[in-house]
């Protein structure tokens, strides 16, 4: 089965962590993509969100989320 570059991109998912306010809709959307990255290219990266707190690694050091957020993505991706 070839990848093409339009099944690629149609493909991608785009979530904001800490912008969901239903905590059991957010895991059942992140539990249903488990078995996808076991067979594809699978790639996260971390929001301004998740990190934005002084001293928490993050590259503003503002105070929006209180950092809370980033705790279980570091923890489970």
């Amino acid at each position: 089965m070839f990848l093409t570059a339009e099944k690629f991109t149609s493909d991608l998912s785009d979530w904001d962590t800490c912008k969901v306010t239903d905590m059991t809709r957010m895991f059942d959307a992140a539990h249903a993509l488990k078995e996808k990255p076991s067979w594809v290219p699978y790639m996260t990266t971390i929001g301004n969100h998740e990190r934005d707190w002084p001293n928490s690694g993050g590259r503003y050091g503002g105070q929006d989320s209180g950092g809370e957020c980033g705790v279980p993505y570091m923890s489970r991706l």
